[in-house]
């Protein structure tokens, strides 16, 4: 286990028969009838963040119960989009902005991407890395190239990163990274 810690259980109006992914927009493939998907996959909670980050602005968090029973698949994929929405929305309730996403940055030892690249209400640059399940951990990757960036900074690469605000290929000073973990 990576984390400890104790979490709100979901309310009887938390949890609901879904078939969009809030967030991304995508609709969840209907499967089921033909067979090609498990019915868990159908099966999602949502949780209202207003309920549990001051100031929050009902943002919908997304997971799958599909998500603890299989390993591969869609289930992880819809887990980490729910860490990354319930992420989003409690730096939205610090007051920090979302400038981008998936941004690759390169260090002295690789390429890494961390989840989000937020700004805080004092202009500080700052990256956040959303594990949601109780054995999310950082890869191994993750494990020496965070380091890296809040050490010696990196050098932004790729079209996310433009799309962020950040000139590609010009090096950045040490920005801190902040890791959430969230429950399933």
């Amino acid at each position: 286990m990576c984390h400890s810690g104790s979490f709100r259980p979901p309310s009887e109006n938390d949890v609901r028969l879904a078939g969009t992914l809030v967030g991304t927009g995508a609709i969840l493939a209907v499967g089921a009838a033909t067979g090609t998907l498990p019915l868990a996959m159908l099966l999602v909670e949502t949780t209202n963040l207003a309920d549990g980050v001051p100031g929050g602005r009902g943002a919908t968090v997304v997971t799958t119960e599909a998500a603890a029973v299989a390993r591969g698949g869609i289930g992880p994929v819809l887990q980490g989009e729910a860490g990354v929405a319930r992420s989003i929305a409690a730096a939205e309730a610090r007051g920090e902005t979302v400038l981008g996403r998936e941004i690759t940055m390169q260090t002295s030892g690789g390429r890494t991407k961390p989840d989000i690249l937020v700004r805080d209400a004092q202009g500080n640059l700052k990256f956040i890395e959303s594990k949601c399940g109780p054995g999310a951990c950082l890869n191994t990757n993750q494990k020496y190239r965070f380091p890296e960036l809040q050490q010696s900074g990196g050098i932004p690469r790729g079209k996310n990163a433009a799309a962020a605000g950040l000139t590609p290929g010009q090096p950045m000073g040490p920005t801190p990274v902040q890791v959430d973990y969230w429950p399933r």
